[in-house]
């Protein structure tokens, strides 16, 4: 495969271009080619030096902050009047929750672990959105205690146990979607219909909880903008009815998450999917919008990381020699669960490429992280011991991360 001759400009600040991987290990003198395609990635001297210089352990991780606080302050410009959570199940790194509690970032969390975090970096109990719909009694009385004031839910029995453990707070009803256009969809597992979040809210009301809004999530990595209209017309009757009952306190729209990053594959800018939301909201609210939350995850991260891997083995197929076996020090249990994404993947090869499967080294054989033979094409002269670099890696890796057969964890740092 031909090696993609646009280079990025040569920077001391991040710069979104395309680039090819000689770009970004030139200081290695090794001339690499990218494996795969081309990639709009970003980039920056500070990352190009890193990775240059990197000499430790793989596989690793590095996140560069500055990318992140790119891609929120595009997110903050996107949709100026609007709280935005950071969903930080995609990356908890302390050092990236720091950056984003500085530039005035809102957090969404999952537990009691992620809330504990998110304190550390400095957020406000208060700004703290508990959004997962699924968490026991004393889990809601914990963090009522540290002073969480937002639950989310989507059921009967975990209105009353806010109801009980965490008298006087805010509550969110999650309504469901059909996570059309998402690579992740969400809809079998969390949501309800609009008419018990309007039951279930009114309940609220005069249960001493504050009915406070609607939320509901499109999925991850979602890429049709239209998928916002109809859980936000829904979201708008529910208010609409609860206002009629005269219920006063709605005040909030939580559209989730689901911005999606490029991949191998490029995709709409984030304005377009925040163009669509103020849309249908002004269509369907009129003169009474809500304040909007949203709860970007994937987005924020995923392509300020890059893992720096290495190859354990390269083996032919036993039923076609044409097909190569790749084996990394990371797979699916390592952190690269996410196999529905295709992670561009560099490699300090130029030259013929060929079809690979791409695993891990475990001794689970599900342990495969590419197992489509025309999925990946990566270079003949690919050996054990070379470096592979996985790109926009930045999000669900160090999380999914686990120490099966002993391997260890997947270690990460910040630049």
């Amino acid at each position: 495969m031909p090696v993609p001759q646009t280079v990025s400009k040569p920077s001391d600040t991040p710069d979104k271009s395309f680039i090819d991987a000689k770009t970004v290990f030139k200081q290695t003198g090794t001339n690499p080619a990218l494996g795969h395609g081309t990639i709009q990635t970003s980039t920056s001297r500070a990352l190009q030096n890193f990775i240059a210089a990197y000499d430790g352990p793989t596989p690793h991780l590095v996140v560069e902050l500055d990318v992140v606080e790119r891609n929120y302050k595009a997110l903050k410009t996107a949709l100026p009047r609007a709280n935005h959570h950071y969903a930080i199940k995609a990356n908890p790194h302390p050092d990236l929750l720091k950056r984003l509690n500085k530039l005035g970032c809102y957090f969404e969390c999952a537990s009691i672990q992620e809330i504990d975090m998110c304190l550390a970096a400095g957020a406000q109990a208060k700004d703290i959105l508990y959004g997962n719909p699924l968490k026991k009694a004393s889990e809601i009385k914990a963090a009522y205690q540290r002073g969480v004031e937002q639950y989310v839910f989507d059921a009967a029995l975990e209105l009353d146990k806010i109801i009980t453990h965490a008298p006087g707070s805010k509550v969110i009803c999650r309504i469901t979607t059909d996570g059309s256009g998402a690579v992740s969809p969400l809809s079998i597992k969390f949501g309800c219909p609009p008419e018990k979040a309007l039951d279930w809210l009114l309940k609220a009301n005069s249960s001493g909880l504050i009915a406070h809004g609607i939320s509901f999530h499109t999925g991850s990595q979602q890429l049709n903008p239209a998928s916002w209209n109809a859980p936000i017309r829904a979201a708008a009757e529910v208010f609409e009815a609860l206002r009629k009952q005269g219920v006063d306190t709605m005040k909030v729209l939580d559209v989730g998450g689901g911005f999606p990053t490029n991949y191998r594959k490029t995709v709409p800018p984030i304005t377009t999917f925040c163009d669509a939301i103020a849309h249908y909201v002004a269509k369907y609210f009129k003169t009474n919008a809500p304040l909007i939350y949203t709860e970007p995850g994937r987005y924020l991260p995923a392509d300020a990381g890059f893992i720096l891997a290495e190859v354990v083995l390269v083996a032919p197929s036993h039923t076609n020699p044409d097909i190569r076996w790749v084996y990394l020090d990371i797979g699916r249990y390592g952190g690269l669960v996410e196999t529905q994404i295709d992670y561009p993947v560099y490699t300090h090869h130029e030259g013929e490429v060929g079809p690979v499967i791409m695993a891990g080294q475990t001794c689970d054989s599900n342990d495969v992280i590419y197992a489509e033979e025309f999925r990946y094409h990566l270079p003949k002269a690919l050996t054990p011991g070379d470096r592979v670099i996985l790109a926009h890696t930045g999000v669900y890796t160090t999380t999914y991360s686990t120490t099966l057969n002993g391997f260890p964890n997947l270690t990460s740092q910040c630049i």
